[in-house]
Protein backbone atom coordinates (compact mmCIF):
# COMPACT_ATOMS: atom_id res chain seq x y z
CA UNK A 1 0.00 0.00 0.00
CA UNK A 2 1.22 3.17 -0.91
CA UNK A 3 0.97 6.08 1.30
CA UNK A 4 0.55 10.19 -0.73
CA UNK A 5 1.71 11.77 2.99
CA UNK A 6 3.32 9.10 4.81
CA UNK A 7 4.40 9.88 8.34
CA UNK A 8 8.23 9.56 8.12
CA UNK A 9 8.27 12.73 5.12
CA UNK A 10 6.19 14.87 7.30
CA UNK A 11 8.56 14.08 10.54
CA UNK A 12 11.56 15.49 8.34
CA UNK A 13 9.91 18.72 7.09
CA UNK A 14 8.49 19.30 10.30
CA UNK A 15 12.21 19.13 12.20
CA UNK A 16 13.62 21.26 9.70
CA UNK A 17 11.05 23.76 9.46
CA UNK A 18 11.17 23.29 13.81
CA UNK A 19 15.08 23.96 13.69
CA UNK A 20 14.80 26.73 11.14
CA UNK A 21 12.50 28.68 13.54
CA UNK A 22 14.91 28.65 16.32
CA UNK A 23 17.62 29.66 14.20
CA UNK A 24 15.04 32.47 12.99
CA UNK A 25 14.61 33.36 16.27
CA UNK A 26 18.07 33.09 17.83
CA UNK A 27 19.11 35.15 14.13
CA UNK A 28 17.63 38.21 15.01
CA UNK A 29 19.42 39.21 18.30
CA UNK A 30 22.63 37.70 16.90
CA UNK A 31 22.52 40.15 14.00
CA UNK A 32 21.48 42.90 15.91
CA UNK A 33 24.75 42.33 18.75
CA UNK A 34 27.15 41.74 15.94
CA UNK A 35 26.31 45.03 14.12
CA UNK A 36 26.37 47.25 17.53
CA UNK A 37 29.83 44.92 18.21
CA UNK A 38 31.41 45.82 15.03
CA UNK A 39 30.67 49.85 15.50
CA UNK A 40 31.87 49.39 18.51
CA UNK A 41 35.15 47.76 17.58
CA UNK A 42 35.66 50.69 15.05
CA UNK A 43 35.12 53.55 18.04
CA UNK A 44 37.83 51.41 20.12
CA UNK A 45 40.04 51.14 16.99
CA UNK A 46 39.60 55.00 16.15
CA UNK A 47 39.92 55.83 20.51
CA UNK A 48 43.30 53.64 20.54
CA UNK A 49 45.03 55.91 17.42
CA UNK A 50 43.76 59.30 18.46
CA UNK A 51 45.90 58.61 22.17
CA UNK A 52 48.39 56.83 20.10
CA UNK A 53 48.97 60.01 18.10
CA UNK A 54 48.06 62.64 20.72
CA UNK A 55 50.94 60.89 22.72
CA UNK A 56 53.46 60.72 19.90
CA UNK A 57 52.63 64.47 19.22
CA UNK A 58 53.06 65.32 22.90
CA UNK A 59 49.57 67.30 23.08
CA UNK A 60 50.54 69.07 19.92
CA UNK A 61 47.26 69.74 17.44
CA UNK A 62 49.53 68.95 14.68
CA UNK A 63 47.72 66.63 11.92
CA UNK A 64 49.51 63.28 11.35
CA UNK A 65 51.69 62.62 8.15
CA UNK A 66 49.74 62.35 5.00
CA UNK A 67 50.98 58.68 4.88
CA UNK A 68 49.88 57.60 8.47
CA UNK A 69 46.67 59.44 8.13
CA UNK A 70 45.53 57.87 5.25
CA UNK A 71 46.76 54.53 6.88
CA UNK A 72 44.28 54.71 9.76
CA UNK A 73 41.42 55.87 7.44
CA UNK A 74 41.89 52.99 5.40
CA UNK A 75 42.39 50.19 8.67
CA UNK A 76 39.27 51.89 10.10
CA UNK A 77 37.50 52.04 6.77
CA UNK A 78 36.89 55.70 7.77
CA UNK A 79 36.18 59.40 5.87
CA UNK A 80 37.36 61.30 9.60
CA UNK A 81 38.52 60.30 13.13
CA UNK A 82 38.63 62.40 16.34
CA UNK A 83 38.82 61.87 19.94
CA UNK A 84 37.60 63.73 22.43
CA UNK A 85 39.46 63.55 25.90
CA UNK A 86 38.13 65.88 28.78
CA UNK A 87 36.50 68.89 27.25
CA UNK A 88 39.02 69.11 24.10
CA UNK A 89 38.00 67.51 20.98
CA UNK A 90 41.84 66.40 18.53
CA UNK A 91 41.08 65.89 14.97
CA UNK A 92 43.01 62.77 14.52
CA UNK A 93 42.79 62.03 10.51
CA UNK A 94 40.03 63.06 7.82
CA UNK A 95 40.11 62.58 4.11
CA UNK A 96 39.59 64.88 1.06
CA UNK A 97 36.49 64.46 0.69
CA UNK A 98 33.93 63.88 4.11
CA UNK A 99 29.96 63.68 2.77
CA UNK A 100 27.62 65.00 5.31
CA UNK A 101 26.56 62.16 7.99
CA UNK A 102 22.94 60.47 7.20
CA UNK A 103 23.08 58.57 10.27
CA UNK A 104 23.66 59.86 13.53
CA UNK A 105 24.53 56.64 15.87
CA UNK A 106 25.44 57.01 19.55
CA UNK A 107 26.49 53.47 21.05
CA UNK A 108 25.80 54.33 24.67
CA UNK A 109 21.94 55.11 23.77
CA UNK A 110 21.46 52.24 21.93
CA UNK A 111 19.46 49.28 23.63
CA UNK A 112 17.75 46.02 22.73
CA UNK A 113 14.95 47.64 20.70
CA UNK A 114 16.85 49.90 18.89
CA UNK A 115 20.13 47.53 18.18
CA UNK A 116 17.24 45.27 16.09
CA UNK A 117 15.26 47.74 14.18
CA UNK A 118 18.88 49.29 13.38
CA UNK A 119 20.01 46.51 12.39
CA UNK A 120 17.16 45.41 9.79
CA UNK A 121 17.47 48.80 8.93
CA UNK A 122 20.64 48.53 7.61
CA UNK A 123 20.18 45.08 6.13
CA UNK A 124 17.01 46.06 3.68
CA UNK A 125 17.65 49.55 2.99
CA UNK A 126 21.20 50.30 4.13
CA UNK A 127 24.33 50.53 1.83
CA UNK A 128 24.83 54.32 0.38
CA UNK A 129 24.49 56.62 3.27
CA UNK A 130 26.74 57.86 5.64
CA UNK A 131 27.35 57.67 9.04
CA UNK A 132 28.72 59.18 12.03
CA UNK A 133 29.17 56.81 14.99
CA UNK A 134 30.52 57.92 18.15
CA UNK A 135 30.97 56.22 21.90
CA UNK A 136 32.73 56.37 25.43
CA UNK A 137 36.04 54.18 25.21
CA UNK A 138 37.43 52.40 28.18
CA UNK A 139 36.58 53.86 31.66
CA UNK A 140 34.70 57.13 30.04
CA UNK A 141 37.08 59.48 29.80
CA UNK A 142 37.57 58.77 26.62
CA UNK A 143 35.12 59.11 23.19
CA UNK A 144 35.87 58.17 20.07
CA UNK A 145 34.05 59.71 16.70
CA UNK A 146 34.15 58.29 13.64
CA UNK A 147 32.64 59.11 10.20
CA UNK A 148 32.00 56.85 7.65
CA UNK A 149 30.17 54.85 4.98
CA UNK A 150 27.53 52.11 5.68
CA UNK A 151 28.53 49.69 2.74
CA UNK A 152 31.14 48.09 4.69
CA UNK A 153 29.14 47.59 7.60
CA UNK A 154 26.37 45.91 5.38
CA UNK A 155 28.53 44.10 3.67
CA UNK A 156 29.92 42.11 6.56
CA UNK A 157 26.21 41.63 7.79
CA UNK A 158 25.45 39.77 4.79
CA UNK A 159 28.22 37.44 5.38
CA UNK A 160 27.21 36.70 8.83
CA UNK A 161 23.97 36.45 7.78
CA UNK A 162 25.25 33.86 4.91
CA UNK A 163 27.37 32.22 7.63
CA UNK A 164 24.11 31.64 9.85
CA UNK A 165 22.04 30.45 7.40
CA UNK A 166 24.35 27.64 6.21
CA UNK A 167 25.07 27.12 9.96
CA UNK A 168 21.42 26.48 10.18
CA UNK A 169 20.91 24.54 7.30
CA UNK A 170 23.87 22.02 8.53
CA UNK A 171 22.60 21.71 11.71
CA UNK A 172 18.98 21.38 10.78
CA UNK A 173 19.84 18.71 8.24
CA UNK A 174 21.84 17.16 10.58
CA UNK A 175 18.78 17.09 13.61
CA UNK A 176 16.21 16.15 11.06
CA UNK A 177 18.53 13.28 10.10
CA UNK A 178 18.94 12.41 13.50
CA UNK A 179 15.31 13.11 14.77
CA UNK A 180 14.02 10.57 11.48
CA UNK A 181 16.29 8.29 12.06
CA UNK A 182 15.68 7.49 15.68
CA UNK A 183 11.96 8.22 15.33
CA UNK A 184 11.78 5.62 12.66
CA UNK A 185 13.72 3.21 14.04
CA UNK A 186 11.47 3.56 17.50
CA UNK A 187 8.24 4.46 16.13
CA UNK A 188 7.38 4.81 12.59
CA UNK A 189 8.55 0.92 11.77
CA UNK A 190 6.43 -0.28 14.55
CA UNK A 191 3.44 1.77 13.31
CA UNK A 192 3.42 0.83 9.71
CA UNK A 193 4.54 -3.00 10.62
CA UNK A 194 0.56 -2.29 13.08
CA UNK A 195 -0.72 -0.46 9.83
CA UNK A 196 0.40 -3.19 7.20
CA UNK A 197 -0.96 -6.15 9.85
CA UNK A 198 -4.57 -3.92 10.01
CA UNK A 199 -5.03 -3.94 6.16
CA UNK A 200 -3.64 -7.82 5.53
CA UNK A 201 -6.36 -8.57 8.44
CA UNK A 202 -8.95 -6.32 7.07
CA UNK A 203 -8.67 -8.19 3.86
CA UNK A 204 -9.38 -11.93 5.47
CA UNK A 205 -10.28 -11.61 9.08
CA UNK A 206 -10.54 -15.62 9.45
CA UNK A 207 -7.08 -16.37 8.90
CA UNK A 208 -5.33 -16.42 11.81
CA UNK A 209 -2.07 -16.11 10.82
CA UNK A 210 -2.82 -12.55 9.93
CA UNK A 211 -3.01 -11.62 13.82
CA UNK A 212 -0.61 -9.45 14.69
CA UNK A 213 2.22 -11.10 17.47
CA UNK A 214 2.70 -8.39 19.70
CA UNK A 215 6.81 -7.62 21.01
CA UNK A 216 7.98 -7.96 24.44
CA UNK A 217 8.00 -4.20 24.28
CA UNK A 218 6.95 -1.67 27.59
CA UNK A 219 6.02 1.19 26.12
CA UNK A 220 2.96 2.52 24.14
CA UNK A 221 3.62 0.99 20.48
CA UNK A 222 3.87 -2.32 23.03
CA UNK A 223 0.49 -1.51 24.44
CA UNK A 224 -0.81 -0.89 21.59
CA UNK A 225 0.08 -4.04 19.92
CA UNK A 226 -1.11 -6.05 22.59
CA UNK A 227 -4.17 -4.34 22.42
CA UNK A 228 -4.98 -5.24 19.01
CA UNK A 229 -3.94 -8.35 19.06
CA UNK A 230 -6.61 -8.63 21.54
CA UNK A 231 -9.06 -6.88 19.39
CA UNK A 232 -8.10 -9.03 16.46
CA UNK A 233 -8.77 -12.16 18.35
CA UNK A 234 -12.45 -11.23 19.58
CA UNK A 235 -13.06 -10.32 15.96
CA UNK A 236 -12.29 -13.48 14.53
CA UNK A 237 -14.08 -15.04 17.54
CA UNK A 238 -17.01 -13.24 16.65
CA UNK A 239 -17.11 -13.70 12.96
CA UNK A 240 -16.77 -17.33 13.57
CA UNK A 241 -19.55 -17.29 16.43
CA UNK A 242 -21.40 -14.67 13.47
CA UNK A 243 -20.53 -17.71 10.64
CA UNK A 244 -21.91 -20.62 12.84
CA UNK A 245 -25.31 -18.58 13.65
CA UNK A 246 -25.81 -18.02 10.08
CA UNK A 247 -25.24 -22.06 9.15
CA UNK A 248 -27.50 -22.61 12.28
CA UNK A 249 -29.80 -20.40 10.99
CA UNK A 250 -29.80 -21.80 7.84
CA UNK A 251 -30.01 -25.16 8.87
CA UNK A 252 -33.34 -24.36 11.17
CA UNK A 253 -35.13 -22.57 8.20
CA UNK A 254 -34.56 -25.77 5.86
CA UNK A 255 -35.51 -27.76 9.18
CA UNK A 256 -38.56 -25.42 10.59
CA UNK A 257 -40.33 -25.92 6.84
CA UNK A 258 -40.67 -29.75 7.34
CA UNK A 259 -41.71 -29.36 10.72
CA UNK A 260 -44.29 -27.09 10.63
CA UNK A 261 -45.89 -29.46 8.17
CA UNK A 262 -45.50 -32.39 10.73
CA UNK A 263 -47.51 -30.20 13.24
CA UNK A 264 -50.47 -29.25 10.80
CA UNK A 265 -50.69 -32.75 11.00
CA UNK A 266 -50.30 -33.15 14.37
CA UNK A 267 -52.78 -30.61 14.83
CA UNK A 268 -55.56 -32.19 12.86
CA UNK A 269 -55.54 -35.33 14.96
CA UNK A 270 -55.34 -33.52 18.18
CA UNK A 271 -58.14 -31.78 17.05
CA UNK A 272 -60.29 -35.66 17.08
CA UNK A 273 -59.29 -36.14 20.50
CA UNK A 274 -61.43 -33.58 21.73
CA UNK A 275 -64.48 -36.04 20.35
CA UNK A 276 -63.25 -39.12 22.65
CA UNK A 277 -65.69 -39.37 26.11
CA UNK A 278 -62.18 -40.65 27.99
CA UNK A 279 -61.87 -38.03 30.84
CA UNK A 280 -58.23 -38.17 31.06
CA UNK A 281 -58.03 -37.18 27.22
CA UNK A 282 -60.35 -34.76 27.31
CA UNK A 283 -58.38 -33.30 30.48
CA UNK A 284 -54.85 -33.30 28.71
CA UNK A 285 -56.15 -32.48 24.94
CA UNK A 286 -56.76 -28.73 25.49
CA UNK A 287 -53.38 -28.54 26.44
CA UNK A 288 -51.37 -30.36 23.87
CA UNK A 289 -53.72 -28.40 21.31
CA UNK A 290 -52.18 -25.16 23.13
CA UNK A 291 -48.89 -26.27 22.63
CA UNK A 292 -49.25 -27.39 18.90
CA UNK A 293 -50.78 -23.95 18.43
CA UNK A 294 -47.74 -22.57 20.01
CA UNK A 295 -45.04 -24.62 18.12
CA UNK A 296 -47.13 -23.41 14.92
CA UNK A 297 -47.09 -19.97 15.45
CA UNK A 298 -43.38 -20.16 16.00
CA UNK A 299 -42.47 -21.70 13.41
CA UNK A 300 -44.77 -19.57 11.11
CA UNK A 301 -42.91 -16.86 12.40
CA UNK A 302 -39.55 -17.66 11.79
CA UNK A 303 -40.48 -18.53 8.30
CA UNK A 304 -41.98 -14.78 7.63
CA UNK A 305 -38.89 -13.14 9.29
CA UNK A 306 -36.33 -15.14 8.13
CA UNK A 307 -35.04 -15.30 11.82
CA UNK A 308 -36.21 -15.31 15.43
CA UNK A 309 -37.28 -11.92 15.74
CA UNK A 310 -40.16 -11.14 18.52
CA UNK A 311 -43.25 -9.09 17.41
CA UNK A 312 -44.93 -6.19 19.33
CA UNK A 313 -46.46 -7.34 22.30
CA UNK A 314 -50.08 -7.23 21.94
CA UNK A 315 -50.94 -6.64 25.52
CA UNK A 316 -53.80 -7.97 26.98
CA UNK A 317 -55.16 -8.80 30.91
CA UNK A 318 -54.55 -11.97 32.02
CA UNK A 319 -54.54 -14.05 35.40
CA UNK A 320 -51.06 -14.81 35.98
CA UNK A 321 -52.15 -17.58 38.03
CA UNK A 322 -53.79 -19.21 35.26
CA UNK A 323 -50.87 -18.84 33.16
CA UNK A 324 -48.33 -20.04 35.89
CA UNK A 325 -50.35 -23.43 35.74
CA UNK A 326 -50.58 -24.10 32.24
CA UNK A 327 -46.71 -23.63 32.30
CA UNK A 328 -46.81 -26.15 35.12
CA UNK A 329 -48.44 -28.58 33.34
CA UNK A 330 -46.02 -28.18 30.45
CA UNK A 331 -42.65 -28.66 32.66
CA UNK A 332 -44.61 -32.02 34.00
CA UNK A 333 -44.07 -31.15 37.50
CA UNK A 334 -45.97 -32.07 40.64
CA UNK A 335 -48.43 -29.11 42.19
CA UNK A 336 -48.13 -28.53 45.49
CA UNK A 337 -51.85 -28.72 46.75
CA UNK A 338 -50.77 -26.85 49.73
CA UNK A 339 -49.81 -23.68 48.01
CA UNK A 340 -53.06 -23.45 45.84
CA UNK A 341 -54.96 -20.30 47.47
CA UNK A 342 -52.91 -17.36 47.15
CA UNK A 343 -49.68 -17.13 49.41
CA UNK A 344 -48.59 -13.55 50.31
CA UNK A 345 -45.10 -12.16 50.22
CA UNK A 346 -44.09 -12.88 53.58
CA UNK A 347 -45.66 -16.30 53.31
CA UNK A 348 -43.93 -17.14 49.53
CA UNK A 349 -40.57 -16.05 48.06
CA UNK A 350 -37.79 -16.85 49.42
CA UNK A 351 -39.29 -18.37 53.00
CA UNK A 352 -41.49 -20.77 50.54
CA UNK A 353 -38.60 -22.38 49.09
CA UNK A 354 -37.30 -23.82 52.80
CA UNK A 355 -40.61 -25.32 53.36
CA UNK A 356 -40.44 -29.33 53.59
CA UNK A 357 -43.91 -31.00 53.44
CA UNK A 358 -44.81 -34.09 51.51
CA UNK A 359 -47.03 -34.15 48.71
CA UNK A 360 -50.66 -35.86 49.09
CA UNK A 361 -51.28 -38.99 46.93
CA UNK A 362 -53.11 -38.78 44.02
CA UNK A 363 -56.17 -40.39 43.24
CA UNK A 364 -56.52 -43.02 40.80
CA UNK A 365 -57.22 -41.62 37.26
CA UNK A 366 -56.04 -37.96 38.32
CA UNK A 367 -52.88 -36.90 36.88
CA UNK A 368 -52.95 -33.60 38.24
CA UNK A 369 -50.67 -34.41 41.54
CA UNK A 370 -48.80 -36.83 39.87
CA UNK A 371 -45.26 -35.65 38.60
CA UNK A 372 -44.70 -37.06 35.21
CA UNK A 373 -41.13 -38.55 34.45
CA UNK A 374 -40.13 -36.65 37.58
CA UNK A 375 -40.98 -38.98 40.84
CA UNK A 376 -38.89 -41.74 42.13
CA UNK A 377 -41.71 -44.65 42.18
CA UNK A 378 -42.98 -46.43 45.26
CA UNK A 379 -40.39 -48.60 47.02
CA UNK A 380 -37.42 -47.41 44.92
CA UNK A 381 -34.39 -47.42 46.30
CA UNK A 382 -33.34 -44.51 45.31
CA UNK A 383 -35.92 -42.69 47.58
CA UNK A 384 -36.16 -39.54 46.11
CA UNK A 385 -38.72 -36.88 46.21
CA UNK A 386 -40.95 -35.37 43.53
CA UNK A 387 -39.65 -31.80 42.07
CA UNK A 388 -42.34 -29.59 43.16
CA UNK A 389 -44.01 -26.47 41.31
CA UNK A 390 -45.39 -23.82 43.62
CA UNK A 391 -47.68 -21.50 41.89
CA UNK A 392 -47.71 -18.57 44.29
CA UNK A 393 -49.85 -16.43 42.41
CA UNK A 394 -52.51 -14.81 43.87
CA UNK A 395 -56.24 -16.45 42.32
CA UNK A 396 -57.49 -12.61 41.32
CA UNK A 397 -53.70 -11.34 40.14
CA UNK A 398 -54.03 -9.66 36.86
CA UNK A 399 -50.87 -8.37 34.79
CA UNK A 400 -51.20 -6.57 31.18
CA UNK A 401 -48.79 -8.49 29.05
CA UNK A 402 -48.82 -10.47 25.58
CA UNK A 403 -49.92 -13.73 26.78
CA UNK A 404 -48.26 -15.90 24.26
CA UNK A 405 -44.84 -14.05 24.71
CA UNK A 406 -45.32 -14.24 28.24
CA UNK A 407 -46.15 -17.81 28.47
CA UNK A 408 -42.97 -18.19 26.60
CA UNK A 409 -41.11 -16.15 29.62
CA UNK A 410 -42.37 -18.71 32.06
CA UNK A 411 -41.75 -21.28 30.20
CA UNK A 412 -38.43 -20.73 29.91
CA UNK A 413 -37.21 -19.87 33.72
CA UNK A 414 -39.07 -22.84 34.66
CA UNK A 415 -37.87 -25.61 32.27
CA UNK A 416 -34.34 -23.77 33.05
CA UNK A 417 -35.20 -24.50 36.74
CA UNK A 418 -36.72 -28.05 36.27
CA UNK A 419 -33.22 -28.73 34.65
CA UNK A 420 -31.27 -27.56 37.27
CA UNK A 421 -33.00 -29.49 39.80
CA UNK A 422 -32.97 -33.07 37.85
CA UNK A 423 -29.04 -32.42 37.58
CA UNK A 424 -29.51 -33.21 41.71
CA UNK A 425 -30.98 -36.61 41.37
CA UNK A 426 -27.72 -38.29 42.44
CA UNK A 427 -27.50 -35.95 45.89
CA UNK A 428 -28.61 -36.45 49.33
CA UNK A 429 -32.51 -37.48 49.00
CA UNK A 430 -33.32 -35.36 51.85
CA UNK A 431 -32.45 -31.92 49.76
CA UNK A 432 -35.76 -30.32 48.63
CA UNK A 433 -36.29 -29.64 45.06
CA UNK A 434 -38.71 -27.19 44.56
CA UNK A 435 -40.21 -24.20 41.95
CA UNK A 436 -41.68 -21.25 42.91
CA UNK A 437 -43.35 -18.74 40.77
CA UNK A 438 -45.06 -15.62 42.98
CA UNK A 439 -45.65 -12.21 41.93
CA UNK A 440 -47.00 -8.87 44.20
CA UNK A 441 -47.51 -5.34 43.05
CA UNK A 442 -44.52 -3.26 44.25
CA UNK A 443 -45.95 -0.15 43.94
CA UNK A 444 -48.82 1.61 42.05
CA UNK A 445 -47.00 1.03 38.74
CA UNK A 446 -45.02 -1.82 39.06
CA UNK A 447 -45.60 -5.30 39.35
CA UNK A 448 -42.80 -8.05 40.05
CA UNK A 449 -43.37 -11.48 38.75
CA UNK A 450 -40.38 -13.95 40.54
CA UNK A 451 -39.30 -17.71 39.82
CA UNK A 452 -37.12 -19.16 42.13
CA UNK A 453 -35.53 -22.50 42.52
CA UNK A 454 -33.69 -24.24 45.39
CA UNK A 455 -31.00 -25.99 42.59
CA UNK A 456 -27.18 -25.83 42.84
CA UNK A 457 -27.75 -21.78 41.32
CA UNK A 458 -25.62 -20.47 38.10
CA UNK A 459 -21.93 -21.28 37.69
CA UNK A 460 -19.68 -17.97 37.77
CA UNK A 461 -19.34 -18.55 33.76
CA UNK A 462 -23.26 -18.18 33.22
CA UNK A 463 -23.46 -15.06 35.57
CA UNK A 464 -20.67 -13.31 33.48
CA UNK A 465 -22.64 -14.01 29.98
CA UNK A 466 -25.94 -13.96 31.24
CA UNK A 467 -28.91 -13.48 28.83
CA UNK A 468 -26.50 -13.59 25.94
CA UNK A 469 -27.26 -16.74 23.23
CA UNK A 470 -24.99 -19.22 23.23
CA UNK A 471 -22.93 -18.30 25.90
CA UNK A 472 -25.05 -17.85 29.10
CA UNK A 473 -26.12 -21.40 29.35
CA UNK A 474 -25.31 -23.17 33.07
CA UNK A 475 -25.67 -26.37 31.36
CA UNK A 476 -23.21 -28.59 29.39
CA UNK A 477 -23.89 -28.53 25.65
CA UNK A 478 -26.75 -25.44 26.69
CA UNK A 479 -27.49 -22.84 24.22
CA UNK A 480 -28.56 -20.04 26.68
CA UNK A 481 -30.81 -19.06 24.55
CA UNK A 482 -34.04 -19.94 27.15
CA UNK A 483 -32.65 -16.68 28.92
CA UNK A 484 -32.02 -14.32 25.75
CA UNK A 485 -35.62 -14.88 24.50
CA UNK A 486 -36.86 -14.37 28.22
CA UNK A 487 -34.34 -11.30 27.83
CA UNK A 488 -35.69 -10.18 24.82
CA UNK A 489 -39.68 -10.58 26.09
CA UNK A 490 -39.39 -8.74 29.17
CA UNK A 491 -37.55 -5.46 27.13
CA UNK A 492 -40.04 -5.74 24.30
CA UNK A 493 -42.78 -5.55 27.18
CA UNK A 494 -40.62 -2.49 28.64
CA UNK A 495 -39.77 -4.40 31.60
CA UNK A 496 -36.55 -5.61 33.33
CA UNK A 497 -35.13 -9.52 34.56
CA UNK A 498 -32.06 -9.57 36.85
CA UNK A 499 -30.66 -12.66 38.58
CA UNK A 500 -31.18 -11.63 42.27
CA UNK A 501 -28.17 -11.95 44.85
CA UNK A 502 -28.23 -14.02 47.76
CA UNK A 503 -29.71 -17.35 48.79
CA UNK A 504 -29.06 -21.01 47.52
CA UNK A 505 -30.31 -21.52 44.20
CA UNK A 506 -31.37 -19.01 41.35
CA UNK A 507 -34.02 -16.57 41.72
CA UNK A 508 -34.90 -14.17 38.61
CA UNK A 509 -37.01 -11.12 39.17
CA UNK A 510 -39.15 -9.17 36.51
CA UNK A 511 -40.45 -6.29 36.94
CA UNK A 512 -43.24 -4.58 34.87
CA UNK A 513 -45.27 -1.66 34.28
CA UNK A 514 -48.91 -1.92 35.18
CA UNK A 515 -49.83 0.04 32.07
CA UNK A 516 -49.15 -1.55 29.14
CA UNK A 517 -46.08 1.30 27.49
CA UNK A 518 -45.10 1.58 23.64
CA UNK A 519 -42.47 -1.13 22.45
CA UNK A 520 -40.07 -0.76 20.32
CA UNK A 521 -40.79 -2.08 16.37
CA UNK A 522 -38.45 -5.06 15.84
CA UNK A 523 -35.91 -4.74 13.38
CA UNK A 524 -36.52 -5.51 9.88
Amino acid sequence: MRLRRPISTRLVLLTVFAVMLAEVLIFVPSIANFRHEWLARRVESAAVAGLATLGAAQGADALLEPAKEAAILSTLQADLVAVVTGDASHLIARGETVGQPDLEISLDDENALTKVSSAFDSLVTGGGRVMRVKGTVGDGRVKAEVVMGEAPLRRAMLIYARNILLLSLAIASFAALLVFAAIRRFLIRPIEAMTRNMVAFAENPADPARIIRPRARGDEIGVAEQELAAMQNRLAATLREQRHLADLGLAVSKINHDLRNILASAQMISDRLTDLSDPRIQRFAPVLIRSLDRALSYTQAVLAYGRAVESVPEHRRVRLRHLVEDVRSMTGTQADDDAQGAVPRSAGGRDSLDRTRPTAPAAPGDTAGTVTGREAPAGSASGLSAIEFVNAVPADFEIEVDPGQFHRVLLNLCRNAVQALESLEDADPALVRRVVVSAERESADAVLVTVEDTGPGLPERARENLFRAFRGSARTGGTGLGLAIAAEIVEGHSGTIILAEGGPGARFEIRLPTKAQPAPSPAP
